[in-house]
């Protein structure tokens, strides 16, 4: 059984739904894409993408590294963060995947009007 101020909350947020005045935030743990007949988060999937295009060896990062863990040692071997984000765009150009389910399942939610 729910708090009485978790149903109010929850009332609450369900007529706001409906009257078109929420805006989702979508956080990274949503963003997860396919690979390998794995779905990862696509930060992790553009790190291990990143780390190839800058040269980096695997054995210098942790066995599933961030998107921070390859910056910051790419920046701790004397590479300028300038040259790091021109890198990341044509991984994402190059890459091929489907939306997530989940983001589908927000989609399509008609009261998220993001016109």
């Amino acid at each position: 059984m729910l708090d009485r101020s978790v149903e109010i909350f929850l009332d609450d947020l369900l007529e706001f739904v409906e009257d078109g005045k929420v805006v989702p935030i979508i956080g990274e743990e949503l963003l997860r894409v396919g690979q390998n007949g794995n779905e990862i988060p696509l930060y992790r999937y553009i790190a291990g993408k990143l780390a190839k295009r800058l040269e980096i060896s695997a054995t210098s990062l942790p066995p599933e590294p961030s998107l921070n863990d390859v910056v910051c040692h790419y920046l701790q071997a004397g590479g300028g963060p300038e040259e790091v984000y021109p890198k990341i765009r044509p991984i994402l150009n190059q890459a091929h995947f489907d939306p997530p389910e989940a983001l589908l399942q927000l989609a399509g939610i008609d009261r998220f009007n993001c016109l």
